[in-house]
Parts: structure tokens; C-alpha cells; sequence
């Protein structure tokens, strides 16, 4: 974790099914995913935002240009976005609210 935490960005490759759970990881410790497009974003309680929290990539060509093109102020705005909601995900009462009231 400490290696990964040391890294601007981290990749998400699809894992055994469509969640690879690496981009929780990586939000946790601030590092901004790059997520692939058969990686699943949208099935957390509260989804994490393109552009916000973790960035997309349709080929492997694609990760120099938008890596930079994420100044060191954009990925500042996005490492700290990752861990507030990586803290928010990890609440016991956000996970029981959704249990129950969903």
C-alpha cells in the first residue's frame, strides 16, 4: 500500500468479473484510478465521478495524453477528492442506510 500510495495514478484492469476493487485501494490512499472501459464504476453506494475521482481510458495509447494533461493543481483537487470519498464509502452508517432505506 505504501507503493501504491507514492504513485500519482494507479491502473484498474477488469478482475475476475467487471470489479477489480483496485480502485478502492488506490482512492484510499489518494492515488487517482485509471479506469478502462470494462472496468465497473457505478455499482458503489455512491459512485465516483469521470473527472473527479478517477479518469477513463479506452486504449493504452490514451494514458500519456491525459495523464498529462492533469497538472499538478487538477491532481491535487482529484487525489483529495479520492480520499473523501473513499472515507465516506467506508462509514458503518453510510453502508447500513444503504441496507436498509435503499
Amino acid at each position: 500500500m505504501k507503493e501504491i500510495g507514492a504513485a500519482k495514478f494507479g491502473l484498474c484492469l477488469r478482475g475476475f468479473g467487471a470489479k477489480c476493487h483496485r480502485e478502492v485501494e488506490l482512492m484510499g490512499v489518494g492515488t487517482v484510478p485509471i479506469a478502462t472501459p470494462e472496468v465497473e464504476m457505478n455499482s458503489f453506494i455512491h459512485p465516483p465521478i469521470e473527472g473527479t475521482h478517477y479518469i477513463r481510458v479506452s486504449k493504452p495509447e490514451d494514458i500519456p495524453r491525459v495523464i498529462h494533461s492533469i497538472d499538478e493543481h487538477k491532481w491535487k483537487a482529484m487525489s483529495d477528492a479520492c480520499i473523501q470519498w473513499f472515507d465516506s464509502q467506508m462509514k458503518w452508517d453510510t453502508t447500513i442506510q444503504s441496507i436498509l432505506f435503499r
